[in-house]
């Protein structure tokens, strides 16, 4: 819910205040860009205004890390690109989801193999003892 919540903060940066728009309107006078083409060149992170908001988002690290490695929009659900260009695929949080996925799954399962391996491996020696600590043992 919190990565949520800070992807929903960057949102409204980019697309609900006026300041993005006009960080484009000098990127366009001061690159000879038209709008459109400021828009497709410069994310959130290329504006001053950014830099003011990010150390009280420190989450905006991640999910940019997140949407340019594995190519995704949003957080819960679909939505737009913000720190790269380019179209998503899927929300960041089902790509990170996919990718915990296939790295887990092996290595729980070997663990899950070894420590019932164990288990069994323990039952049988202790069935195998059993006689020669009763002896040694008085029950």
């Amino acid at each position: 819910r919190r990565l949520e919540n800070s992807w929903q903060a960057a949102q409204s940066l980019f697309s609900g205040l006026t300041w993005y728009m006009d960080c484009l309107q000098q990127t366009t006078t001061s690159h000879n860009l038209t709008l459109s083409r400021a828009t497709e060149l410069f994310r959130i992170q290329d504006c001053t205004e950014y830099a003011a908001a990010f150390p009280s988002h420190k989450d905006w690290q991640y999910l940019r890390f997140v949407e340019e490695e594995h190519k995704c929009a949003g957080w819960c659900s679909f939505g737009r690109k913000l720190w790269t260009d380019g179209e998503g695929t899927d929300s960041c949080s089902t790509a990170v989801a996919q990718v915990l996925r296939s790295k887990v799954r092996r290595p729980a399962q070997q663990v899950v193999a070894l420590s019932a391996l164990a288990l069994i491996g323990s039952a049988v020696g202790l069935v195998a003892v059993a006689p020669t600590l009763h002896l040694v043992f008085d029950w």
